[in-house]
């Protein structure tokens, strides 16, 4: 069975750590989709480099 993990993300507080996580997992997802959910542009900011750093898809 394939897993993926979708987020939704307000802030970029956690997600680093929430997303190393999820990686180091027994079973790992096959996709993680981070859709920013935040309400202001630099929090969209700080949120899209912390994803593109770790290699997931970001919305």
């Amino acid at each position: 069975m394939k897993v993926s993990v979708i987020i939704a993300a307000t802030s970029h507080e956690n997600l680093e750590e929430v997303i190393r996580r999820l990686k180091n997992q027994t079973k790992k997802p096959c996709e993680i989709i981070v859709v920013d959910n935040s309400q202001n542009e630099k929090e969209s900011e700080k949120i899209e480099k912390v994803v593109k750093n770790l290699g997931v898809r970001y919305l």
